[in-house]
């Protein structure tokens, strides 16, 4: 069922076109082929045979109890280091302690807004997977406040030791060193959004560690080194978070495959837009709040651009698609603008630049996740989950392009090359290197891939736990159309007295049959199973055929 989901296959003609290849001398068999006449095979892992039942040689769920608490002995320690870092080094700065009218009314509203973007804006983007809602959010918010934390530390030690002069180790905090904190989470938030769902969360730990000092590292070159124009982190921030992630999305490839869990549901895409919707707001925010003096001509070029963007995304998604919306397009594609512009929002002086600009960036997007991803994920086994190259990598080299055409000076436009190259170079070479170390930890299989319950308490998991449980009481004699017969059997077995399930009675029939050291079934688990298969519009429970449809789904799906 799940190899074919455009189809409701019935049971017994699939399990009839079955065929296992012979088994070998240690119980494994090469593949599992799925053969309907008109679909191109389909191969499995490898099984191992018990008795008459054919089981998974792989665990169920390969993410074992001991590596959860290595996650959390690795942040303790790490979070520790902070502590002492932020006891021994950290001070208020001068015009903090020392200023009587307040905070700049001005700088905290731009902080907030940032924090918006991280936190909602870029979280909820990422909850269109329809199985990692909890991931998407819960580690964009653990993430990017280690992020926070860690990013001011690096970058006032690397500008200390800049001068020649012998370190300082005192680090002065204020909401400056805070909203940078914010830059690098955007930066490290971006290359999760390349990885989201295909990695643990300590490989993911791991990665944001190692990511944010060359995050500052690259940050500290273009900016206080080369003296780059840069204002909205086109290039520093959104090119060097897209290629580090695309780096390491690289070193993760496990050969051409699809991922059936990564796909969006209806109710998930709505909170994925709410995080479109968060970002096209603030953007002009992120890009303006650098821009000193020439703030307003930031926020209204940032505007402008993100608004053609917004149309030339629908525009285009339209007529690759005959005349229908795609919502990934509009998701994404529609935040282009701001992306595009971030290099040059204080330099260009002609709102026409500004409106062509953000026009080409969302016509560009759209062109990149209806083809450009596909051909990474089918032709070079890279898998970009959020399409991190299509909104943030091409949109930021467009943007880093422009700011070529609009800086005044030939050597301004050489400072631009060299901190582009710059940027590339850091990310690419880094994402390379921590993609590789990340891969040395032990991660996910195929079928815990984009999959909330793992790792969180009251995530849906309901068919992944049944699946074994159904599989042994059909498999008892089971073969081709027998499969049938087998299933009405189950029915049977039930009673049910008025020719239907109800979710009661299933959740009673399906806890008479777990082992007594498992959890029983919770009424929603249940509730989820039904609620994807029934026919029944007055929901009163599952006919023969519902019922038909659930232990098909837990039988074949990979959940």
């Amino acid at each position: 069922q799940d190899c074919f989901p455009q189809k409701r296959l019935n049971m017994a003609r699939v399990a009839a076109e079955i065929d296992v290849d012979a088994v070998n001398n240690n119980g494994e068999t090469k593949e599992l082929v799925v053969v309907p006449s008109d679909t191109p095979i389909v191969q499995r892992p490898p099984l191992t045979s018990q008795g008459s039942m054919l089981w998974r040689a792989t665990p169920e769920v390969t993410i074992s109890e001991a590596q959860k608490l290595l996650f959390a002995a690795v942040l303790g320690i790490y979070w520790l280091v902070l502590i002492v870092l932020y006891f021994a080094t950290a001070t208020f700065d001068k015009l903090v302690t020392t200023q009587e009218s307040g905070v700049d009314g001005n700088e905290y509203t731009m902080f907030n807004h940032i924090s918006i973007m991280i936190f909602i804006g870029f979280g909820f983007l990422m909850t269109f997977v329809r199985r990692y809602g909890y991931g998407a959010l819960g580690y964009t918010f653990l993430i990017s406040l280690v992020c926070v934390f860690s990013a001011p530390l690096y970058s006032t030690w690397f500008r200390s030791c800049s001068n020649g002069n012998a370190c300082n180790a005192d680090v002065p905090l204020n909401i400056g060193t805070s909203q940078f904190g914010l830059f690098g989470a955007a930066a490290v938030m971006i290359s999760f959004g390349g990885v989201l769902g295909r990695v643990t969360i300590l490989q993911l730990l791991v990665m944001a560690i190692l990511e944010t000092p060359l995050f500052v590292l690259n940050d500290w070159i273009c900016y206080d080194k080369l003296e780059v124009l840069d204002v909205g982190g086109a290039m520093v921030i959104h090119s060097f978070g897209a290629y580090f992630g695309i780096a390491c999305c690289y070193m993760l490839r496990r050969g051409v495959q699809e991922f059936h869990d990564n796909a969006a549901s209806e109710d998930h895409n709505v909170f994925a837009m709410v995080g479109t919707l968060f970002l096209w707001i603030y953007w002009p925010s992120f890009n303006g709040a650098l821009a000193g003096n020439r703030q307003e001509m930031a926020i209204v070029n940032t505007v402008l651009s993100i608004g053609s963007s917004t149309i030339a995304a629908f525009l285009v998604s339209a007529i690759v698609n005959r005349g229908r919306f795609d919502m990934v397009h509009v998701q994404n594609a529609t935040l282009a603008g701001g992306v595009a512009l971030g290099a040059s929002a204080d330099l260009i002086i002609q709102p026409g630049w500004s409106v062509l600009i953000g026009t080409l960036a969302g016509s560009i997007s759209v062109v990149g996740y209806k083809w450009i991803s596909p051909f990474m994920q089918n032709k070079l086994d890279v898998v970009d989950t959020c399409g991190i190259h299509n909104l943030h990598g091409m949109p930021g080299i467009i943007g880093a392009i422009v700011s070529m055409a609009a800086v005044e000076g030939g050597e301004q436009v050489k400072i631009q090359i060299y901190a582009t190259l710059c940027t590339l170079g850091f990310a690419i070479v880094g994402g390379l290197i921590v993609g590789f170390l990340i891969n040395l930890i032990p991660g996910m299989d195929t079928e815990d891939m984009f999959k909330d319950d793992i790792y969180w308490l009251g995530a849906k998991g309901a068919w992944r736990r049944a699946r074994p449980l159904v599989r042994k009481n059909l498999a008892d004699g089971l073969s081709g159309a027998k499969l049938d017969q087998a299933i009405l059997k189950l029915f049977d077995e039930m009673d049910p007295e008025h020719g239907y399930v109800t979710t009661a009675e299933l959740q009673t029939w399906l806890n008479g049959k777990t082992a007594r050291s498992a959890a029983p079934f919770t009424p929603d688990e249940v509730r989820e199973m039904v609620d994807e298969v029934t026919t029944d519009i007055s929901g009163k429970g599952l006919y023969l055929q519902d019922f038909n449809h659930v232990c098909s789904r837990i039988y074949l799906a990979r959940y």
